[in-house]
């Protein structure tokens, strides 16, 4: 598969996994579904659509709730174009025993271990 990108051939399907280093729209958009992105492996490119992610990260500092009414509409336009067809999003299950106290999740870090106590 890894050849096959480097040739600059689109593939029809790809096992591809993405976990965000930092919970943002940003982080997930504009580096995945940019015209010149990195990790655009499908070479979906939509120009305007585009144009709205480099706004929307200009957006980001100056007035962050216009910002993510932008991401907002840009998650729903992409959405409605069909750029990707998940096949599953992953899961995961924490069994705890009744001795443990404050357990905590993230969705990015997981178990907050370092919060947890067992009696």
């Amino acid at each position: 598969m890894v050849a096959a990108l480097e040739r600059g051939v689109s593939p029809q399907l790809l096992f591809n996994g993405w976990f965000p280093d930092y919970p943002a729209a940003s982080n997930l958009i504009q580096l995945t579904l940019a015209c010149a992105a990195h990790s655009n492996y499908g070479d979906f490119c939509d120009r305007g659509l585009t144009t709205k992610m480099n706004r929307a990260l200009e957006l980001q500092q100056r007035d962050p709730a216009g910002a993510a009414r932008l991401w907002a509409e840009l998650d729903r336009a992409l959405t409605d174009k069909a750029t990707w067809i998940p096949l599953y999003n992953p899961y995961g299950t924490d069994f705890v025993s009744k001795r443990v106290g404050n357990y905590q999740y993230n969705p990015q870090l997981g178990a907050l271990l370092s919060q947890i106590w067992v009696r």
